[in-house]
């Protein structure tokens, strides 16, 4: 006897001599039944017992015999009972053991055999009252001994409308071989002729039983017939399905013939009641006679099972099509995130090639080196997601940015020409416009950045980084922001990883990229699968997010985790010059407040009054974004009938714009008020135009926007109803005409 049994022996011994214990010791057998097991056989008074008449009628005295191995406390006892009337109740396996713990880890070491004889007596005491399907009881399918010869059978097809009759009655599964192993059920037919049509896939028969099939399956082939035939499956039936199975998979001459019983559930389980549970039993010849060879059923359906992700932000991918662009440090794992969450179909795009230096970081193996990293990562994907369609693009991602047909792009190139060009194509395009999810690394990969557009955002990638930079300079917490995408001063080293013409990167390993990658993706699903809530009332919906992790290391001790959100922008198009303008709400309010102000100070409410545009132009994206306007530059003058700026002082005015915004904000043009008429240039705003853009030497371009409306217009703005007119005109140093 070990340590362990010893102590086993002595805790029950401890039990039994508690004042009105119900438990006794009968004998201790030292004659192990098994190598390393030692017989405890209990007495177990149920005298005061309360019995329902739905529940089993116990005995006063219940015998049961108590197996407990060698190394206890670590291995939970077996419990077994000579009593067979408690076979086929539920948790009773094989006739005669209990079956206390839904898993290994269910058990607790460290209340030992205290913790143990508990549990057996609330199984006893649920016994009595009928109630052994109860939550507080382990649950789970009847037990077949699966064989490791055969399969595993993995079942995800649901079971159709017509196959829910609750009476006996046969159907087949439609089977395919994903290896030499592993078999997949990828739907269900009436007639297994039907297999005739895909040679590639094979005929299951499967039997639903009319009424619970018990605890546990027959164990050989004769015990199986007999088992179906009391069940009044008969055996001239069960003959005929087989033989049509047979005559069916003619098709595919290594088709294996199986046989699959689906039982329902007991009553008072939270479980389907039309084939909760799947057997399969493998057959070379009649099953009477065969060898036992149940095999392992991983029974996948929506009905039968909750997968391990559900509830989690996650389960937004489930059944999406995505597409990756970059297959690197951060692009794979999150394609990795998206085919085990079940994507239906990922598009992988990297024009590169796995190189040694990569391994420190990226999901790629030493055989790899050399190959397409869109190649590689497909084939590794396949064989975590057999279901998820996995396209690999060994292009530029520029040539892959106009893609309507997905549900979600992921832009992990952290390349500037790939955020400009999916920034362009996302405003000038007619098609639908999916959510895009851009994401970057600091430079020494303890921060992090996500950008999130919604369907129909203002903005992309470009835009969102500008808007989180905007924000980070008027937040202190997000000076990490400023300081690692654009330090001040520059960064004069380089990290160049490998000699020649590798990009300039950063450095982190694969724990850091780990931790970064899945905490940006993690929440950025997690406000994809809470768009679909209203906003509270008087509040609008929040379009565009900004997604910011720092990871904890040893050179910045302190985390940090924000979501910003942001609504859309107002959007007007210069369609001479083919720029989208993107002005930020707050403008309307600043040149609101103007404008009333030039209204109270003219009786007849004419005067003109404008200002200074602060913001930025992208000559790739071909945006022009309004983030400040001014008021009037010192020495300007405002009239009912003119507006003069002295320009001359504008550029020093606001350098400090510049500077504090790491180059974001900075002069970018003018706007002033057309009270009570049209928002349109005259010749004499072109002039004035014309003469700013042309009058700062360097200056690539200037926007001018004009706040305008008739007189119920223009009232109702400054009544604060709707928005004004606005006319918006980018002028271009020595551009004597408009563009045509």
């Amino acid at each position: 006897m070990t340590p362990g049994q010893e102590q086993a022996r002595r805790e029950l011994e401890r039990i039994a001599q508690v004042p009105q214990s119900p438990v006794r010791i009968q004998d201790t057998s030292e004659e192990l039944i098994e190598e390393g097991l030692l017989q405890i056989r209990l007495e177990i008074d149920c005298s005061d017992t309360p019995v329902l008449p739905s529940g089993i009628r116990l005995k006063p005295a219940e015998i049961f015999i108590v197996c407990v191995f060698a190394d206890f406390p670590f291995t939970s006892p077996r419990v077994l009972t000579p009593d067979p009337r408690f076979a086929g109740r539920p948790h009773v396996l094989w006739a005669h053991e209990i079956c206390l713990y839904t898993s290994p880890n269910e058990w607790d070491p460290s209340a030992g055999m205290w913790g143990f004889v508990d549990r057996l007596l609330t199984w006893l005491a649920r016994a009595a009252e009928g109630s052994l399907s109860a939550a507080v009881l382990p649950w789970h399918p009847p037990v077949a001994r699966d064989s490791a010869a055969f399969g595993p059978l993995i079942v995800r097809a649901e079971v159709p409308e017509w196959a829910r009759d609750a009476r006996l009655w046969h159907a087949w599964l439609l089977v395919r071989r994903v290896d030499e192993r592993i078999l997949e059920a990828v739907g269900w037919m009436q007639d297994p002729r039907e297999i005739r049509r895909r040679p590639d896939r094979f005929a299951v028969p499967v039997i639903a039983l009319d009424r619970p099939a018990g605890f546990t399956y027959p164990n050989d082939g004769s015990a199986l017939v007999d088992a179906l035939v009391a069940h009044g499956f008969t055996k001239q039936r069960l003959a005929r399905l087989l033989t049509a199975t047979r005559l069916a998979n003619a098709v595919n001459p290594d088709a294996p013939l199986i046989l699959a019983v689906g039982s329902p559930a007991p009553g008072g389980v939270d479980a389907p009641q039309r084939i909760a549970h799947l057997v399969a039993w493998w057959i070379s010849a009649d099953p009477r006679e065969a060898e036992p060879g149940w095999i392992k059923v991983f029974d996948l359906r929506p009905s039968a099972s909750v997968r391990r992700d559900s509830s989690r932000p996650a389960g937004w991918i489930a059944g999406k099509t995505i597409l990756v662009l970059g297959c690197g440090a951060l692009g794979a794992p999150i394609a990795e995130h998206c085919a085990r969450a079940g994507a239906a179909s990922l598009t992988l795009v990297d024009s590169g090639r796995v190189t040694p230096g990569i391994l420190v970081r990226q999901p790629y193996e030493f055989a790899d080196v050399g190959l397409p990293k869109a190649r590689v990562l497909a084939e590794r994907l396949r064989r975590v997601a057999p279901g998820t369609a996995l396209t690999p693009v060994c292009g530029d991602a520029l040539d892959q940015v106009q893609h309507p047909e997905v549900d979600l792009i992921v832009d992990a190139t952290a390349n500037r020409s790939v955020a400009a060009r999916l920034e362009r194509e996302r405003w000038r395009g007619e098609q639908r416009r999916p959510p895009l999810l851009s994401m970057m690394v600091g430079h020494n990969s303890d921060l992090g950045i996500a950008t999130l557009s919604l369907p129909g955002a203002s903005g992309a990638g470009v835009d969102l980084l500008r808007r989180l930079t905007v924000a980070a300079s008027e937040d202190d917490s997000l000076t990490i922001v400023l300081d690692d995408l654009y330090p001040d001063p520059p960064r004069t080293r380089i990290f160049q990883p490998e000699p020649g013409c590798s990009d300039p990167t950063f450095i982190g390993s694969s724990t850091d990229l780990a931790a970064i990658a899945a905490t940006l993706f993690n929440g950025a699903l997690s406000v994809l699968g809470s768009t679909s809530a209203d906003p509270p009332p008087g509040q609008l919906r929040p379009t565009r997010f900004g997604l910011v992790t720092a990871v904890p290391t040893g050179l910045r001790p302190a985390g940090l985790n924000r979501r910003l959100a942001w609504t859309d922008d107002v959007i007007r198009r210069d369609d001479r010059n083919d720029y989208e303008i993107r002005v930020d709400p707050a403008v309307f309010a600043r040149v609101r407040q103007a404008a009333i102000a030039a209204a109270a100070a003219d009786s007849t409410g004419g005067t003109e009054t404008g200002g200074a545009l602060l913001g930025q132009v992208d000559l790739a994206s071909r945006v022009a974004w309004v983030t400040r306007a001014e008021g009037l530059p010192p020495e300007s003058s405002a009239s009912a009938d003119r507006l003069e700026f002295d320009v001359t002082r504008l550029r020093d005015r606001f350098a400090d714009h510049r500077r504090h915004t790491r180059g974001t904000v900075s002069l970018i043009g003018m706007w002033h008020t057309h009270p009570h008429s049209r928002a349109d240039a005259s010749s004499r705003d072109e002039a004035t135009m014309r003469g700013i853009v042309d009058g700062f030497p360097g200056l690539a371009q200037a926007l001018l926007l004009i706040f305008g409306g008739g007189p119920d217009a223009w009232r109702a703005w400054l009544d604060g109803a709707k928005l004004p007119d606005l006319y918006v005109r980018m002028f271009f140093p020595g551009e004597a005409e408009p563009r045509g």
